[in-house]
């Protein structure tokens, strides 16, 4: 991180810590909600907020999808396919393959015609690789990934306008959540109009666990810039 982007982290989360403070910001039921869009300010965010425990502050998912290339692999529309992707905002985040289903068959289990199993863990792992990396690829073709994100930021704001109470993978501050504290984790959420209602408990296997691990201490060395 370049001391340019320090400062520039710094001065957001001054301005968001300080401006939700001196708003007389009503974190109530039926009270005012915030949402905020960020990539490496989510850092900076989690130790500025970290005082306001009691809003219900929801920070947009990562935009990446791990629906497309499965969609090629299985031949059926993305919609059919159901596999979040939690973590961090950046090179650590992950898809939730141990959970991951097209349709009601889960990945693990699907087959072609012949009776093939279509997902071996070889092919999780390169369909995990081009989707944490797909936004380099963004970059490069037209230089953001603006669109994608504020698609996810229109999503949260028809949830909590419409109360939809649906689950989706956003970033809110974690308190004691598989031990972490302090830190914004993209993770499964039942958002609505109050934002965040519950962060749940989903099921992780070893290897998911150990990831979340590092996302969660990749985010926590970012923080340590700023202490």
């Amino acid at each position: 991180m370049t001391r340019k982007t320090t400062l520039r982290v710094d001065r957001t989360a001054r301005v968001a810590g300080s401006g939700i403070e001196a708003s007389g910001y009503d974190w109530r039921p039926g009270g005012n909600r915030s949402l905020h869009q960020s990539n490496p300010e989510k850092a900076r965010y989690s130790r500025a907020l970290n005082g306001f425990d009691g809003l219900a502050l929801a920070g947009t998912w990562t935009p990446a999808s791990a629906a497309p290339g499965c969609r090629e692999v299985a031949q059926v529309a993305p919609q059919s396919v159901h596999a979040l992707i939690v973590g961090e905002h950046g090179d650590t985040e992950f898809p939730l393959w141990s959970t991951a289903t097209i349709g009601q068959t889960p990945l693990s289990e699907w087959r072609d015609d012949a009776g093939t199993l279509l997902f071996p863990r070889e092919r999780l792992e390169t369909l995990t690789h081009d989707v944490v990396n797909a936004a380099y690829k963004v970059i490069a073709g037209k230089g953001a990934t603006n669109y994608a994100i504020g698609l996810s930021g229109a999503r949260i704001v028809e949830a909590v306008l419409q109360d939809e109470r649906c689950i989706l993978p956003v970033s809110s501050m974690l308190h004691g959540y598989r031990g972490f504290d302090g830190v914004a984790l993209s993770v499964p959420s039942i958002v609505g109009a109050d934002g965040v209602r519950r962060v749940l408990d989903t099921h992780l296997d070893d290897r998911e666990e150990e990831l979340l691990q590092r996302s969660a201490g990749t985010l926590r060395a970012s923080i340590q810039l700023f202490s």
